[in-house]
């Protein structure tokens, strides 16, 4: 019992903290994570395939990136110099796309519809277009979370240049799914084949797209890049309770941004040259595996520098650590 009451205890004590915005985000959060592990173990239940599109585990995945998103807007709503406009355009974006789209993908698999690129009905038609219009709304949202991250502030600068790359990377995430829906598929086949799909979207023509369709893979850029406030902030938030001074974690952290916006960047290159993953070319492979190594070996080192002494080592109280931003103030 008195291990359990150790380990709620800061979370109790963060969550009183909070404000109600945050409370918010948390418990939305909270939410999808429960509707993941339903549609999770559903999936097991019932022996269902992980592939096609009325599959549980487009619940489960959309699911998990809104919980994940929620609790990450949530973690650095106090930490990012906000206008009244932005922090309630970042709250209200979040949980639209988080919220709204992950019912909007639950809602066709039960329904045993597709959701993506099915216009089939005008409910269906009406669905599909809600998701590019939440996917349009998110991306502005990232965005105009990057510009609030990169004003001067008080906060951590490891922390800070986290953040920044967080959304940096959430929002080539988010305009790449974008593109996807635009796109009416997740394989890139050049502006030719987009205008073409954008031309028979506008008459009537299209059903969705190609069976064996070869090109770009939009599909993991987007994947990688959804996930981006997890993928830099956490390292670095972990990095705060290590012996480790300012200067070192920020190295670090730079380190782990740099090792995933190169892993992006060559991803982008591979998509826009129209070619899959399978017909990398040997300078690309090269390139790529040399940044899937640099993200390792950072994050090896976030952990090795976890397993050593803890911040107790350089003797920063509770307050020095409010000073810096990095726990939430008491009040609403």
């Amino acid at each position: 019992m008195i291990t359990i009451r150790r380990w709620l205890n800061p979370g109790l004590r963060y969550w009183h903290q909070s404000s109600f915005a945050q409370q918010v985000l948390f418990v939305a959060g909270s939410a999808l994570f429960v509707s993941m592990m339903v549609h999770g173990l559903l999936l097991v239940a019932t022996g269902g395939t992980i592939e096609g599109p009325v599959s549980l585990r487009k619940a489960m995945t959309f699911a998990e990136t809104g919980w994940l998103l929620t609790w990450s807007v949530g973690w650095l709503l106090p930490l990012v110099p906000l206008r009244r406009w932005e922090r309630r355009l970042l709250i209200g974006g979040t949980l639209q796309f988080a919220v709204g789209e992950t019912f909007l993908m639950s809602l066709q698999v039960w329904r045993g519809v597709p959701s993506h690129y099915n216009m089939s009905t005008p409910f269906d038609a009406v669905v599909f277009a809600s998701t590019g219009v939440g996917a349009l709304i998110v991306t502005v949202t990232m965005a105009v979370l990057l510009r609030a991250a990169l004003r001067p502030s008080n906060l951590a600068p490891s922390l800070r240049l986290a953040i920044q790359g967080g959304a940096l990377i959430m929002l080539i995430g988010f305009a790449a799914g974008l593109l996807m829906i635009l796109n009416s598929g997740g394989i890139w086949q050049g502006a030719g084949h987009f205008l073409e799909m954008a031309t028979r979207r506008r008459y009537g023509g299209y059903n969705g797209p190609a069976a064996g369709a070869v090109g770009g893979d939009l599909v993991l850029l987007h994947a990688l890049g959804v996930h981006g406030l997890q993928i830099v902030p956490l390292p670095a938030w972990l990095l705060t309770y290590t012996a480790l001074d300012e200067r070192r974690r920020y190295r670090l952290t730079a380190l782990v941004t740099a090792s995933y916006l190169a892993l992006i960047a060559i991803l982008a290159v591979q998509v826009f040259r129209e070619l899959p993953l399978s017909a990398l070319d040997l300078p690309t492979l090269t390139a790529l595996l040399l940044a899937i190594l640099l993200c390792l070996g950072s994050h090896v080192a976030v952990g090795l520098a976890l397993l050593g002494p803890k911040e107790q080592g350089n003797k920063r109280t509770r307050e020095q650590r409010r000073a810096q931003n990095l726990e939430p103030r008491t009040g609403r």
